[in-house]
């Protein structure tokens, strides 16, 4: 459960991992934070296109692509497919330092399509080993099969409650704010119309109950005989990544208009972050400080008494 939170700095090596990070690697912090993210984390085959798509993007100074799927390595040399969330870090210049990524594991989930395209008969036993809550529905919207998943997160007691209605009016008929969301401009929808494969993350599903979850899911049509004869989707509630990424955002926020100075070490206790009011109460700039020690604040350059380290 959860998302995992990591900061490469300019180069490319891990500056911050938060604990389902590790867990998904299946390695203690210690052995992950000051690692080169590509030569460790990635498998050879695509570690130089991502690695060069990393640092270009740094040189141009933009934002980072904002949505990506690429795989990773665990400890046991497992490979898992991720999908990422990124947001930039800018130094007080503006210039991009480093990019702090939120990453999902999808794996079961790519599995399950992939076995779905190839194996309608192991359906039911697929569908209801996954963690991630799938459907199906015809070429006219209605319900096909749900698996339990989709029955636990959406809060129904049996399939039969939705076997057969119209998923988009049960479960997608209205946006977070509580207006129409007609069917014609849905998703799904485009997905078995027009045969193509969808991804959405900034919407909602409606539970039984009337209570709307966030939701990310990916839509694929179901081609049969080359005619596409409904589509397939599987989604997850993001009520966890929003709040991550909210609190995340607001620590950022306090970080940089604290009044406080503040210092950021890693687990080596070498310092690779500082605020504005770090600056202005030690009188040391960013880069007189990045990778040192805190240790080197003892040269009396500074007041002791107004900074903290994180």
């Amino acid at each position: 459960v959860g998302v995992m939170l990591i900061v490469l700095d300019a180069e490319g090596r891990v500056q911050l991992v938060n604990r389902r990070g590790c867990e998904m690697l299946g390695l203690d912090e210690a052995d992950i934070v000051g690692k080169d993210w590509f030569e460790h984390f990635l498998p050879e085959r695509v570690r130089g296109e991502i690695r060069e798509a990393f640092l270009q993007m740094l040189e141009d100074n933009v934002e980072p692509v904002e949505y990506m799927e690429n795989v990773i390595l665990t400890r046991d040399r497992e490979e898992r497919i991720v999908a990422w969330h990124n947001a930039i870090l800018r130094d007080e210049a503006g210039k991009v330092n480093g990019v702090l990524s939120s990453g999902e594991d999808i794996t079961e989930n790519r599995r399950a399509e992939e076995a779905l395209r190839d194996s309608r008969e192991s359906l039911r036993l697929l569908l209801d080993s996954m963690a991630e809550a799938a459907y199906g529905v015809d070429a006219g919207g209605k319900c096909t099969f749900v698996n339990r998943a989709f029955l636990r997160v959406l809060g129904y007691a049996d399939e039969r409650e939705v076997l057969g209605r119209r998923i988009h009016a049960l479960i997608h008929h209205s946006r977070q704010d509580g207006s129409p969301y007609p069917e014609d401009e849905c998703g799904m929808h485009h997905a078995y119309l027009s045969n193509q494969a969808i991804h959405v993350s900034d919407e909602v599903f409606w539970r039984k109950d009337g209570v709307a979850i966030p939701v990310e899911y990916w839509a694929n049509p179901i081609v049969n005989d080359g005619a596409v004869v409904g589509a397939i989707a599987t989604f997850v509630d993001i009520t966890e990544r929003l709040r991550a990424e909210a609190q995340l955002a607001l620590a950022a926020k306090v970080f940089e208009q604290s009044g406080e100075g503040i210092l950021i070490t890693d687990a080596r206790r070498t310092i690779i972050m500082v605020n504005r009011a770090f600056s202005a109460i030690t009188g040391y700039d960013e880069a007189d400080v990045l990778g040192q020690s805190p240790r080197m604040l003892a040269s009396g350059r500074h007041d002791a008494a107004f900074y903290r380290a994180m």
